[in-house]
């Protein structure tokens, strides 16, 4: 019998696996074996909670608090559950910082889960809309604000506005391979609601280690599989890659008042848990619903191929963001050219990375992407999954012919991508009346970074280039065009 799995089925399996760890764990009176929890009190004020609050509710050696007490209160809400409150107040950094850390036993990987309110009238913020939130697992020098450190790892929810009333849930990640000044989104896709409480689940696998590629992160709201990123070096060098702590971080910003909310808001979090990956679940697995007959795909391979033929010479007809589009369908149709599981599962992944290249907020129109997209990274790490697929088992040629000319597609988009955003910071580089080497703040650093930016255009106008030399000067282009746009706001 031919059984047809999507993406979304695969995604609903594992998200189902995950629901029912988590109630078991919650029902059986041995789960703080397995896991552990924060126990809150029903009731304390704000500008009452210190550092020995921290220590008796998570059970964690070597607690550090921030002095910003006056910020958080615990609360015994109308069905019984106990929740820590949140008031963010305006402030000419966005809003005053909140953290906590505790020491974890070192593992690879962790799961946490926790169930977040962002109350009534919730403001996303000023010009900026963007701001760090709830609880995380971090790692080693655990680098933020900037560092570009790369013996250690953070991965922090945070919420960015659309510039429309509404924002979207990602995690904010600092890791070895990351190619930016800062942090860079994994954007989930998913629209947080206010006055709803959402449940949210994060993994992260550690590499294996320095040399390795083989990490990921997951993360399931409401139960469903909202993102997946596999492939991730989350650090180089130092001791062994671990997760060690867990941290609380919340607040608004950034680094001045365009950060910051017009008024005072709340967020409430509640049932908060964190237990150690089992072995199974640090290494990637075809999912069990895979038992494909093995003349799957085969009947339909001959019409698949002269699908994909026609759109692969119909791409320079397309806007980039159809481009994209056109690039998913490609990848979809080679699902019709093995009977693999595993083949079929990277597949699967690689579908995930052409939807989160498609979301609304990465983009200005059809044709300009955000600066503050993370496009080039969503297409790079696509690029890793179709290399996944190329070589995972057996399979007809024609797959690998198809999957080398996606890859070569996906790095001429990022191309693109790259010197539309290149433009795009030109433009803002006139307005401001900047010239190319000029000595003024902040027109010299914005000028040293466009001046970076069309070098790095230059070389790849010179000659034809190979997939990786084109993909990585393409990240050289956006990451000097953001720079350029961060520098003229």
């Amino acid at each position: 019998m031919r059984v047809n799995i999507t993406s979304s089925e695969a995604a609903t399996w594992r998200a189902f696996q995950i629901r029912s760890i988590f109630c078991l764990l919650l029902a059986l009176p041995g789960w703080a074996q397995a896991a552990q929890c924060i126990t809150l009190p029903d009731f304390r004020p704000f500008g009452d909670i210190g550092t020995n609050d921290w220590r008796n509710w998570t059970d964690l050696d070597r607690i550090v608090f921030s002095t910003q007490n006056n910020f958080l209160s615990a609360e015994m809400i109308a069905d019984g559950t106990r929740t820590l409150r949140q008031r963010f107040v305006p402030s000419n950094e966005g809003s005053p910082r909140v953290r906590m850390r505790g020491n974890l036993p070192e593992q690879r990987g962790y799961r946490i889960r926790q169930r977040v309110f962002f109350e009534e009238g919730f403001d996303w913020g000023g010009s900026k809309e963007h701001g760090k939130f709830g609880f995380s697992l971090s790692g080693g020098s655990i680098p933020t604000g900037g560092s570009q450190a790369t013996d250690g790892f953070s991965a922090r929810l945070v919420w960015r506005g659309s510039g429309d009333g509404s924002a979207m849930l990602a995690l904010y990640s600092y890791f070895a391979d990351k190619n930016s000044s800062f942090g860079i989104d994994f954007p989930t896709g998913y629209t947080i609601p206010v006055g709803e409480w959402i449940d949210i689940v994060t993994e992260i696998s550690m590499n294996s280690n320095h040399g390795a590629s083989d990490g990921s992160a997951r993360v399931y709201i409401n139960g469903n599989l909202s993102m997946d990123r596999q492939g991730i070096r989350w650090w180089s060098n130092g001791k062994q890659p671990a997760i060690d702590s867990l941290t609380y971080s919340t607040f608004y910003g950034g680094f001045d008042s365009r950060w910051a909310p017009d008024y005072d808001t709340y967020m409430r979090i509640a049932n908060v848990c964190w237990e150690p990956l089992n072995e199974s679940e640090l290494v990637v697995q075809t999912s069990p619903d895979l038992n494909l007959d093995p003349s799957y795909g085969q009947s339909n391979g001959s019409s698949a191929s002269a699908q994909i033929e026609t759109r692969l010479a119909q791409t320079h007809q397309f806007s980039l963001r159809q481009r994209i589009e056109n690039a998913r369908e490609i990848s979809r149709l080679m699902r019709d050219l093995t009977n693999n599981a595993q083949t079929l599962w990277w597949l699967d992944r690689t579908d995930i990375g052409y939807a989160n290249a498609q979301l609304d907020y990465q983009w200005e129109t059809s044709a300009i992407p955000s600066r503050d997209s993370d496009l080039i990274t969503q297409l790079e790490n696509t690029n890793a999954r179709i290399e996944v697929v190329l070589n995972s088992a057996s399979y007809a040629q024609p797959l690998t012919e198809y999957g080398n000319r996606l890859k070569q597609e996906n790095a001429e988009i990022s191309h693109q991508l790259s010197v539309a955003l290149l433009q795009v910071a030109q433009t803002r580089f006139n307005q401001w009346n900047c010239q190319i080497n000029s000595t003024g703040w902040p027109c010299n650093a914005a000028s040293s970074q466009l001046s970076e930016g069309f070098r790095s255009r230059s070389y790849l106008q010179k000659e034809p280039q190979s997939t990786a030399t084109t993909s990585a000067y393409a990240q050289q282009i956006w990451e000097a065009s953001k720079a350029t746009l961060y520098l003229l706001p």
